[in-house]
């Protein structure tokens, strides 16, 4: 197990399997729990590593524009038109927004990753749900009262989210509404602010339009 387990340090893969049978009990436990660790740690890295490769693609494409146009207007401003200054500054100035948006979003989604609750808040989800459900013009049945535990502007950050997206369902970056301001992330961060919560979001199947389960813990129950 030591020879296995320095060759997974060192990044080995598919390398750590548990020892054969016959061994002593705690000897097998250890094995077993050592097989799960790596595995969990190479499937740790293939995110980060398709993570990364899709943020630096995200960020290309907006910084690959200002400074194609930060050249144009370094060698032709002078015999540009006032129009199409402006139309070239307001070109940068959009693809600038887009990566502030892109930043904001990044940020919600390591926050919600890494969020760790600490504090019994309760939320009557009824309210909320209602509220934005009309903004969308969608119709809602609700009960009278469903209190959750989850802070408001958790709560409201994933049902906006489920409302708003669709397509590659959880897959980041992927967005039908790039074109909008969209950047991929928004059922993610959804996802990482109900495991954060304790509780699941599921897709299940529908024959018309995307339908999810959220289940959340019950104030003080502990239970979904």
């Amino acid at each position: 197990m030591t020879a296995l387990a320095k060759r997974t340090a060192d990044g080995e893969r598919g390398v750590m399997t548990p020892v054969q049978r016959p061994v002593v009990r705690k000897v097998a436990e250890l094995s077993e729990a050592l097989t799960r660790m790596a595995a969990t740690l190479e499937q740790r890295a293939d995110y980060i590593r398709d993570f990364a490769a899709h943020v630096s693609h995200e960020f290309k494409t907006p910084l690959t524009t200002i400074r194609g146009t930060v050249e144009l207007l370094r060698d032709h401003l002078d015999t540009m038109s006032a129009g199409e200054r402006e139309r070239f500054l307001a070109n940068m100035d959009a693809e600038a927004e887009r990566l502030s948006r892109l930043v904001r979003r990044l940020l919600d989604l390591a926050r919600a990753d890494v969020m760790r609750v600490t504090e019994a808040v309760v939320t009557d989800a009824v309210p909320l749900a209602a509220r934005l459900a009309a903004r969308h013009g969608a119709k809602a049945t609700l009960p009278p009262f469903l209190p959750v535990a989850m802070g408001l502007e958790a709560l409201e950050s994933v049902l906006a989210n489920l409302i708003e997206n669709a397509g590659r369902i959880f897959t980041p970056f992927f967005t039908t509404a790039r074109g909008r301001g969209g950047t991929g992330l928004g059922l993610a961060i959804a996802r990482g602010l109900v495991e954060a919560h304790g509780g699941t979001i599921a897709l299940l199947p529908s024959e018309r339009g995307a339908l999810f389960e959220v289940r959340l813990c019950r104030p003080g129950a502990g239970s979904s």
